[in-house]
């Protein structure tokens, strides 16, 4: 991470036409925190600068490591979104060797290049960015900022340059789909991830000077579907075409349990494997039974058991992530309770011995549970000493001090209450 840094970064013009792949890439920027950059400089970023300056990021080159050749540009960024205290981006990678070692996860860390405007703040232990300017960042395996990670991929093909004309996309079915998704409540930002989802076998980059967009055709899709079935069947079941999507989306990073929600509302929505023409089913000539029928039947009946265990393995795994989180919730509470003890044992110890330093007591002590131990028994020593507590913090006269130590002393053999305490508590 460059910090307090202004980089101006010169790169050629380049063309679609010279990539045959891409791969989209999404991922943490930076988050909130404390980080040393490259060049030592130790720098507390908030979360409302990061999150103002998100949006230098976009159309900012992405580099293979930090440096400022034209050579190690291999791709853009392209969005930029809060998440929490964290800024999340999106972008696109076309160097082929990068790719392979992203896809690898020899590198799956990013760092920033930005220019920032920081001061040095009362109770800050590090200097406070106020104001940043993104330049670039760089896919790296060891970032700054450890959990800056790229979190889900894409493979996905460009367009190529074409002077020619080419058919116009057919938009019917993306279309229907995505009026049943917003009749089931599903928001717009997840509608959009699913049909871009969707589309990742055959893209549309956003369209510049030097690209042109390469269309979805009907022949695509359903080359898609059969590729994608890998069998002779010439009419793909809805089963077989819903376990199609179903890659689709894991390949786009949906977890199980969101793959799982929205197929629920797709197979609704679908009632064949997709709403284009298909050839009519041969006949077996010279034969009484329907031996393609059987087929057909037995291979829908598969692909349904299949589809069924997989949603169950789906909402299994929704139940056990709801589970994680009560789990997480009662060790919380537990935890507070058990630091609310602390307190009380500390409180209840001041009372009696008002000289008593926790902080120099708890020295080395992390673990609250050991801490409560060594409170208890201590404070179980101090109620035992207590009349011993209150006569040597009395303030007597020079010619009664004499008789409380006498006293002190018939008790505990000492008049050194450090004594008296260390050996009770032994």
């Amino acid at each position: 991470m460059i910090c307090t840094r202004s980089v101006s970064l010169q790169y050629g013009s380049f063309s679609w036409k010279k990539i045959e792949d891409a791969l989209r890439i999404r991922g943490i920027l930076i988050r909130e925190g404390t980080f040393t950059g490259i060049d030592g400089h130790t720098i507390y970023y908030p979360a409302e600068v990061i999150q103002e300056a998100m949006e230098s990021i976009v159309g900012k080159p992405i580099k293979s490591r930090h440096a400022d050749r034209d050579v190690d540009v291999i791709g853009f960024w392209t969005a930029a979104r809060q998440i929490g205290d964290a800024v999340e981006v999106e972008g696109v990678i076309f160097n082929k060797d990068e790719i392979e070692r992203i896809m690898n996860a020899e590198k799956t860390g990013i760092s920033v290049e930005a220019e920032v405007e920081c001061e040095e703040v009362p109770g800050y232990d590090a200097p406070v960015a106020r104001k940043i300017t993104f330049h670039s960042g760089a896919v790296v395996e060891n970032p700054a900022c450890p959990t800056c990670r790229v979190e889900s991929i894409a493979r996905i093909r460009l367009a190529k340059e074409n002077g020619g004309k080419k058919e116009m996309p057919e938009e019917e079915f993306l279309k229907t789909l995505e009026e049943q998704l917003k009749k089931a409540g599903i928001d717009e930002e997840t509608i959009k991830a699913i049909i871009e989802a969707l589309k990742a076998k055959y893209p549309q980059p956003t369209q510049t000077a030097q690209t042109r967009q390469e269309t979805i055709t009907v022949q695509d899709i359903e080359a898609a579907v059969k590729e994608v079935l890998e069998t002779e069947l010439e009419k793909p079941t809805r089963a077989a075409f819903l376990r199609w999507l179903r890659k689709q989306f894991k390949e786009a990073g949906f977890d199980r349990a969101a793959i799982g929600k929205i197929l629920a509302v797709i197979k609704k929505a679908i009632k064949t494997p997709y709403p284009y023409p298909y050839p009519a089913p041969k006949k077996v000539k010279g034969e009484k039974v329907d031996l393609e029928g059987i087929w057909d039947e037995t291979v829908e009946e598969l692909e349904n058991t299949v589809d069924k265990l997989e949603t169950e393995i789906e909402q299994k795994e929704q139940e056990l992530q709801e589970l994680r989180a009560k789990l997480k919730e009662m060790q919380d509470a537990e935890l507070r309770r058990k630091e609310e003890a602390v307190i009380a044992l500390i409180n209840q110890i001041k009372e009696i011995d008002e000289s008593f330093d926790e902080k120099k007591f708890l020295e080395g002590v992390s673990d609250v549970d050991t801490k409560q131990k060594v409170l208890q028994s201590y404070l179980e020593t101090v109620q035992r000493l207590k009349p011993a507590i209150k006569l040597a913090g009395v303030h007597a006269p020079p010619e009664g001090e004499k008789k409380i130590e006498q006293v002190i002393m018939q008790m505990f053999g000492t008049t050194n209450l450090d004594e008296i305490i260390k050996t009770e508590s032994e």
